[in-house]
């Protein structure tokens, strides 16, 4: 993103009194040689992710416009047509809004969402073995999801507790196996944002690839 790169790189070996997120207008009016370091400056790629970061967190895009700046890169990636992203606007912002903490430049979109366009997750051997042993959980969820008419993210939560409580099950070891088994990832956004993104016919695809024993 432009804005944080300039942000960026005016701070290399400059260190403002106001803080690190600064507009130009912002630098200008704080410029002042006596805070400029004497030794070389070093460039950080971590430091500027963690900046694009901010941009974004701080919600300086309009999700709109910020959507469409993503959407070239998705179709890059094959994960949408152009015709299907006019089509899926709506939708696609509702992805971007969910990831949109995670991404520190545009490319980022595509392993941030990969889950979202494709089936193809991968797991380890120690989490396949994990999920194995985790069936009976799964299978309550796959039955609690199936009865949901509604599904979206107040009554997926509801399930998700109902089935802690009724397994007496809670924090990590109740959401872990369910993250994993519908976005083959260990963290992510919160998966009562992720879960209606994919909907219920998915999410319940995704769960019954473990419930019949069949593995990745």
């Amino acid at each position: 993103m432009p804005d944080a790169f300039l942000n960026y790189l005016a701070l290399l070996g400059w260190a403002p009194k106001s803080g690190e997120i600064l507009s130009l207008d912002q630098m200008a009016a704080e410029f002042d040689l006596t805070h400029v370091g004497k030794s070389g400056a070093i460039f950080d790629p971590v430091k500027l992710h963690w900046m694009g970061q901010q941009y974004l967190t701080e919600k300086k895009y309009s999700l709109d416009d910020l959507t469409r700046s993503l959407l070239p890169y998705l179709v890059e990636a094959q994960y949408v047509t152009r015709e299907q992203a006019r089509t899926r606007f709506d939708w696609l912002k509702g992805v971007v809004d969910t990831v949109r903490t995670s991404l520190g430049c545009f490319s980022d979109i595509v392993k941030e969402t990969f889950y979202f366009f494709s089936d193809e997750l991968s797991f380890t051997y120690d989490q396949t073995e994990e999920m194995k042993s985790q069936k009976p959980l799964l299978e309550a969820f796959l039955a609690d999801f199936s009865a949901i008419a509604e599904f979206n993210g107040e009554n997926f939560l509801k399930a998700v507790k109902d089935v802690g409580k009724r397994m007496n099950v809670k924090g990590k070891a109740l959401y872990h196996p369910l993250r994993l088994a519908i976005t083959g990832r260990e963290d992510g956004p919160e998966l009562v944002k992720i879960a209606p993104l994919l909907g219920k016919e998915k999410v319940l695809e995704r769960l019954g690839v473990w419930v019949s024993d069949q593995t990745k």
